[in-house]
């Protein structure tokens, strides 16, 4: 069969293609069809590490503007610290395929990161997005949490519901792909996927920032995240293990 072993699971489609994985250097095949961008790989990796990724700044950030669903670009600083998370990324251990919220602020964040560490970049995943903030978006922090203080804001996604999607999406994605993944999305749903995953209540992540949550026997653990001085440019990963019960 040449160089590759007949173990491999077959592409459910002609226009599957080979590729070595990132994380081990095993033969591994990317689905096409109903999989299309599926990695999956020869080896069996016991252990699962997710790279939660922030997206760069934006104006409205600059500005203290809550944005949700609203569609806002990076900045000039938030490709710098996009860049900047890259380079951590490569520093720490080896990945396999990066994902994204379909927003454009993550997606230009999750393309640099591409560009920087030469890792494909699936196409958007829709469960990936911020929490719509309802009639708060566009409005300041302090603005929108003076007019409600409760965090309701007419017609928003409800918290419990922002938390059970991003589960899902973490679990899914999770199961789907092998290796070690990079997922760029957006603070609120990070801390909340975080925290119902985890059991960990998890601080505001700022542009930029990172969040490695590692999965062994059906139990997810926050592994690292942003040291205390993080700005998203230039600061560390700090090492955590503080195991989680998987709800």
């Amino acid at each position: 069969m040449g160089r590759y072993p007949s173990a491999l699971p077959r592409a459910r489609s002609p226009s599957s293609r080979w590729r070595e994985c990132h994380c081990c250097h095993s033969p591994s095949v990317v689905l096409s069809g109903a999989d299309h961008g599926t990695v999956r790989c020869s080896a069996r990796h016991s252990v699962k590490r997710i790279a939660l990724v922030r997206h760069g700044e934006t104006n409205w950030n600059h500005e203290g503007r809550m944005q949700g669903r609203t569609d806002i670009p990076l900045n000039e600083t938030g490709c710098i610290q996009s860049a900047a998370a890259a380079t951590q990324l490569l520093e720490d251990r080896r990945w396999c395929v990066i994902l994204s919220s379909p927003l454009l602020r993550a997606r230009a964040s999750a393309e640099i990161i591409s560009r920087a560490t030469e890792l494909p970049l699936n196409d958007p995943t829709p469960d990936l997005t911020e929490r719509d903030y309802g009639v708060a978006e566009g409005l300041t922090v302090t603005d929108a949490h003076s007019r409600w203080s409760d965090g309701c804001f007419p017609g928003s996604e409800p918290a419990k519901a922002l938390a059970e999607r991003g589960r899902s999406c973490i679990e899914d994605v999770s199961t789907r792909h092998e290796g070690n993944l990079i997922v760029v999305s957006h603070g609120a749903l990070i801390r909340a996927t975080v925290t119902l995953l985890t059991g960990r209540t998890i601080p505001r992540i700022l542009n930029g920032g990172i969040v490695i949550i590692e999965s062994r026997s059906g139990q997810w653990w926050v592994e690292r995240m942003p040291a205390p001085a993080e700005h998203g440019l230039s600061g560390r990963l700090c090492a955590e293990r503080h195991p989680g019960t998987k709800q």
